[in-house]
């Protein structure tokens, strides 16, 4: 693992948060559009910050090759298996990098839960009426 670009987790690692964070995304998405179209109180949609958090977290750390978990107890996954960081530089540049993925996960997912808080819902009693005047 060079300096240039620190990491603490294998391919392996950064494929499986990869699929996660994609398959958290598409429920984080769903979700959103869900609680927008049954007209849900603007309150119930802030809960969509949990799984939008988890998502954009794991595709962040996939993409760095970090686990921030790990990463703030000073460890790196190898293919031997978990290992303490013993260069201080590198321990201290994972722990950098980790801290700046969960807040660039939090910021994330704190503007697309306003976002799904501001969006209206639409009049769906008025769509379906269009939907049958055309019809006839």
């Amino acid at each position: 693992m060079t300096s240039k670009n620190p990491m603490n987790i294998e391919k392996d690692g950064c494929k499986i948060r990869l699929l996660i964070g994609i398959l958290l995304l598409l429920f984080s998405l769903l979700l959103t559009i869900l609680l927008i179209g049954l007209d849900t109180v603007p309150l119930w949609r802030v809960l969509v910050i949990l799984p939008w958090s988890i998502s954009l977290l794991n595709l962040l750390q996939a993409h760095r090759g970090i686990d921030v978990v790990m990463a703030i107890r000073g460890f790196e996954d190898t293919i031997t298996g978990r290992q303490k960081l013993t260069n201080p530089k590198q321990l201290a540049q994972v722990q950098i990098i980790a801290r700046r993925i969960i807040l660039q996960a939090l910021f994330l997912a704190t503007v697309l839960t306003i976002l799904s808080v501001l969006i209206p819902s639409p009049d769906l009693q008025h769509i379906f009426q269009l939907l049958q005047n055309r019809g006839h």
